[in-house]
């Protein structure tokens, strides 16, 4: 690349051989004769305007063609226009066919090569009625900011004659430049001279970006009032629109008064100026979430995404302002397309990410998905394995799960809640009498919190059971309430419930015990009968305050202790 600037300098800047003759022309042999006067003026790279259709960079050549010619004519006072000629080199040198049409980005590549001071690039749309429509920006390629508009063609103009229009129309602007770029040049040295000149450079081009600028810069070295700064900084924006650098300028002072509403709006100007530029957006996404407009921040994302629909930094933006608009499928959605667009990324911080947003609603097949994935890439990592518990107990097997629970506690048994999400899916399973292996991770590792919410669970089950109409299993429930009774906070609310249904599960088991016991006239039988009643009175004493019908269970087991006593004398006293 080098070396091929320095073939284009030399293209450019070399002098024409010029071939020998036979006689020299008298004049030729005149002594003292003056040498010609040389332009030194810098010079400026007029690009072909960019089509916006394919099909139009015929009449964009045509466009350009006619812009050029003109603008060396209007701006040869200040500089050297690159002919077309020459612009062909270079791009055959760059392996671009003649007459190539580049977007402005690519333009300010080639005009720097050429060891171009000032570029005028331009984009050429079409309307309905066919007639077409040239943006142009003219600006010094060190500049902030330069001058641009929008012209319409005429109805019947010829292609060549608009682009002599448009130049034409920049001739004001070329007039005020020197100005401008003298403020520029003495803003800081000699501030109010260069306020002078900026003021000159305004009279020959209202809003002329450079010369705001230039102002604007002055002012905020000044202190100057923050609406005078604001204004400067605006009217640039208004001669200059694609000038990032002036609306940058803006942003920072409207943040500065905690002006949101008009920081977005800028920093949405900014990225329709610079829309492949990265930082720019992903500084404007953190903003726009700061300001509390997730909606600006995914719009953010998604115009990108128009650009570049395989930037995965984009599909993650995407997914960030999705989580802050609580839209979860979104959210999962962009970030399955960071992983078809590059898997590299899918890290523990990724597979905890998409986890998390699949488990908001849920989305049961794709937390099980990315769960199994995370897991597997991370088989020791708890994180991903509280997520692949999540996933099984929503989406099963149940036994799948409580492997995945095993698994995890092996590795860090220091949040229980897990565990209790599974407790919690036997219980709706009907299948509380399995949870003992689960269980016991609570009662042994499990805090007073913990323990609490496994009795609260143990009490439902058991409520379960005894509102059973059929299969009604009093001994299953009494099981579960009495582990309950063991884990829960003496006195507390889930005590109480637990002593309730405790004491229910074991009085109404008086009943039909009593006929096998005189039937086989059992000692054993009689003797577990009383033990039963003595821990159904006990309970139900300690539960009556859960409801008012424990009174009528009390007084249940109150009428069955004779009954219980005497078979216990009948048939234990030998």
């Amino acid at each position: 690349m080098r070396s091929t600037r320095f073939l284009f300098s030399l293209l450019l800047c070399a002098p024409l051989a010029i071939p020998a003759t036979g006689n020299a022309a008298p004049s030729q042999l005149r002594q003292n004769r003056p040498p010609p006067p040389t332009r030194n003026v810098d010079r400026m790279l007029v690009a072909t305007p960019y089509p916006g259709n394919s099909t139009d960079s015929a009449a964009a050549v045509q466009v350009g063609d006619g812009l050029r010619r003109r603008l060396d004519r209007v701006a040869g006072k200040w500089f050297s226009v690159l002919t077309r000629e020459k612009m062909n080199e270079a791009l055959l040198q760059y392996a671009y066919p003649a007459d190539a049409v580049l977007q402005p980005s690519v333009a300010r590549t080639l005009a720097a090569s050429l060891q171009a001071r000032f570029l005028v690039s331009s984009t050429l749309t079409r309307n309905e009625s066919g007639r077409y429509a040239l943006h142009v920006r003219a600006v010094g390629m060190n500049d902030k900011a330069g001058y641009s508009f929008t012209l319409q063609q005429e109805p019947n103009q010829d292609l060549d004659d608009f682009g002599k229009v448009a130049a034409d129309h920049m001739e004001s602007a070329f007039k005020g430049l020197a100005e401008a770029k003298k403020c520029w040049d003495q803003q800081l040295t000699k501030p109010r001279d260069a306020q002078e000149a900026a003021q000159k450079a305004l009279r020959e081009q209202p809003n002329h970006g450079l010369a705001e600028f230039c102002l604007g810069e002055i002012a905020v070295a000044q202190n100057a009032p923050r609406d005078s700064i604001i204004a400067h900084y605006r009217n640039a924006t208004l001669g200059d629109p694609q000038s990032l650098e002036t609306w940058a300028a803006l942003a920072v002072q409207y943040e500065a008064i905690g002006d949101s509403t008009n920081t977005v709006q800028v920093y949405q100007r900014m990225l329709s100026v610079a829309p492949t530029n990265q930082p720019l957006r992903e500084q404007a996404f953190r903003l726009f979430l700061n300001y509390g407009k997730p909606d600006a921040a995914r719009e953010v994302a998604e115009e990108g995404l128009e650009i570049d629909p395989g930037n995965a930094e984009l599909w993650d933006l995407k997914s960030n302002a999705c989580l802050f608009l609580s839209d979860f499928t979104c959210a999962v959605d962009a970030l399955e397309m960071v992983f078809e667009v590059d898997s590299a990324r899918a890290d523990s911080l990724f597979y905890n990410k998409i986890s998390v947003s699949a488990s908001q609603q849920p989305d049961t097949a794709r937390l099980l998905k990315w769960a199994e994935r995370g897991a597997a890439k991370y088989p020791t990592n708890p994180t991903m394995l509280a997520h692949l518990v999540t996933a099984y107990s929503y989406a099963g097997p149940i036994e799948s799960a409580i492997q995945a629970v095993q698994r995890l506690m092996a590795v860090d048994s220091s949040d229980l809640r897990p565990v209790l999400k599974i407790i919690q899916s036997l219980a709706a399973e009907k299948r509380l009498n399995e949870a003992d292996v689960m269980g016991q991770y609570i009662e042994r590792l499990g805090t007073p919190d913990d323990k609490q919410a496994y009795a609260g669970i143990l009490t439902n089950g058991a409520l379960a059971m005894l509102q059973q109409r059929e299969n009604q299993d009093l001994p299953g429930a009494a099981a579960l309430a009495r582990k309950a009774v063991q884990l829960s906070v003496p006195g507390g609310q889930v005590a109480v419930n637990a002593n309730y249904i405790l004491g229910l599960a074991t009085v109404l088991q008086l009943p039909g015990r009593d006929q096998p016991i005189m039937d086989s006239k059992s000692c054993e039988l009689a003797e577990e009968s009383r033990a039963i009643l003595e821990e159904a009175s006990t309970a139900l004493e300690l539960g009556k305050s859960a409801s008012e019908a424990v009174a009528q269970y009390i007084q249940m087991a109150t009428q069955f202790r004779p009954r219980i006593e005497s078979q216990v004398k009948a048939f234990c006293t030998k």
